[in-house]
C-alpha cells in the first residue's frame, strides 16, 4: 500500500531547520506531551479511558516528536536525503511512535541485561505496532464486512502502560536550553 503524501510532507533539504528552531519546535512538543499527559490522567480519573489512552497516544506521539526534533539538530543543512527522511518521519505516526518507544528507556534495559541489537528492533517494532493499534482502536471508525465498527474502549492496563512510556522519556529528556540553540 503506497502512503499518501501531502504537500507539506515532500521536503528536503531546502526545507531543512536552523539548530535553534529545532529546540523551539522541541520544547513545544515535550509541552503539549505534558499537556496531554495531564489531561488524560484527568480523564482516566474519571473512568474515560478510551479517551484517556488516545490522549496519552498523542503524548507519546509528541515526545517521538521531540527527539526527532532532536536527531535533526545533528544533520548537515545541505543533505536532501537526511531532510527527506527527517520530513517524512516527521508527519508520520509510526516514526514517531518507534522514536519514542526506543527513548523510552528501552536500549539502555537492553544494553544492560545483554539483548542483541537484532532482538531490540523487533521488539522496539512489535510495540510500536501495539501502540499504533491501541490509537486505530479507540479512536477511529471503521467500515467492516458491511458494518459499522465503532471505537473500542480501552483498558486501565492499556491506559498506564501509554502513560509509564511518556513519563520514562519525559524523565529522560535531558535537554537545556543552552544545548539546543546554535548550530
Amino acid at each position: 500500500m503506497a502512503i499518501a503524501m501531502g504537500k507539506h510532507m515532500k521536503r528536503g533539504r531546502s526545507d531543512s531547520l536552523e539548530k535553534d528552531m529545532c529546540a523551539k519546535a522541541m520544547w513545544a512538543s515535550v509541552e503539549n506531551a505534558q499537556r496531554f499527559l495531564q489531561d488524560a490522567k484527568t480523564l482516566y480519573a474519571q473512568g474515560r479511558y478510551q479517551s484517556a489512552a488516545l490522549l496519552g497516544i498523542f503524548a507519546f506521539d509528541e515526545v517521538g516528536k521531540a527527539g526527532l526534533l532532536k536527531w535533526a539538530q545533528t544533520l548537515s543543512l545541505e543533505s536532501e536525503k537526511e531532510w527527506t527522511e527527517f520530513w517524512r518521519a516527521f508527519y508520520l505516526h509510526e516514526p514517531k511512535l518507534w522514536f519514542a518507544n526506543f527513548n523510552a528507556g528501552v536500549s539502555l534495559i537492553a544494553r544492560a541485561s545483554g539483548v542483541k541489537k537484532e532482538d531490540l528492533l523487533k521488539y522496539l517494532d512489535r510495540t510500536t505496532k501495539k501502540i499504533h493499534s491501541l490509537r486505530e482502536k479507540v479512536a477511529y471508525v471503521d467500515i467492516c464486512n458491511g458494518d459499522v465498527e465503532r471505537p473500542k474502549m480501552a483498558t486501565k492496563e492499556e491506559c498506564r502502560e501509554i502513560f509509564g512510556l511518556v513519563q520514562s522519556v519525559l524523565k529522560r529528556r535531558t535537554f537545556t536550553p543552552q544545548q539546543d540553540t546554535g548550530r
